[in-house]
Formats: structure tokens, sequence, C-alpha cells
């Protein structure tokens, strides 16, 4: 039911001066700032579960970055840099192929390090999330 001219409704202009102070852009930037502070936490959280090789360019190549548009915030893992281009294939596992391009018929194992890493610290990610999203 609309209001009627001259009524006044107690602290309607409080609830309208909070909702002009946070409008869509506002909301969509603190989101991404509280997205970027959980994808920070799981990259920490990944790092730390990252199996380590002769090099340790896969643990030094864990970052948390922002998303590409349309899609997720902020994102964290390994990324193509110090010779990572291949850390989907320790994540996954491969088919194992000579270098002449000959297959062995042998698998390396999966080593799903990044969803261990999320799934066992889900609560600190999310609640690093809802501290910095609350901040204010």
């Amino acid at each position: 039911m609309p209001l009627q001219p001259g009524v006044r409704v107690e602290g309607m202009d409080l609830a309208l001066n909070l909702l002009a102070k946070y409008g869509p852009k506002e909301i969509q930037t603190d989101a991404r700032r509280a997205s970027m502070a959980a994808a920070r936490v799981a990259a920490g959280l990944i790092r730390a579960e990252t199996p380590v090789g002769k090099t340790k360019h896969l643990r030094r190549s864990v970052r948390a970055r922002a998303g590409k548009e349309g899609f997720a915030a902020a994102v964290a893992g390994p990324v193509h840099r110090f010779g990572g281009a291949h850390r989907h294939l320790v994540i996954r596992g491969h088919r194992i192929v000579t270098r002449s391009g000959i297959d062995t018929g042998r698998m390396s194992r999966a080593n799903p390090f990044v969803n261990r890493a999320t799934d066992a610290g889900k609560f600190v990610i999310v609640e690093a999330y809802k501290r910095e999203l609350f901040r204010k």
C-alpha cells in the first residue's frame, strides 16, 4: 500500500540514506574486495598443500588474482609463471608420452592438491570473506 502524502514513517529517512550510500556499485566493490581477501587465504592454504619438486616452481606459482569479467571476482591457484604451464597435469594426471609423441600406455597419478586444500579450509575461507565484507 503506497504511503499517503503527509504521512511520516519513523526511520524512513535513515533507511533511504543508507540505501543511497550502498548502491549497486558500492556493493560490487565490497564483494570484490572480500573475494580477494578470501582468495589470499585460499592461496596460502593451497601453497601449503602443493607438492614440492626440485625447483619448487609449482609452489612459488600459487597466487590469488582477480577473476575475469563475468566470472568469479577472485581466484586462487597455480599460474603460468615459473614454467607452470603444466600445472594442470599435476592436478588432473595425464598420459605419459615419450618425447617423440608415442603413448606409453601409462598414466601419471593425479594429485588434486587444490581441492584438498580448499575442502579442508573452506570454513576459514568463508570466514575471511565475511570478515572483510562486513568490516565497515
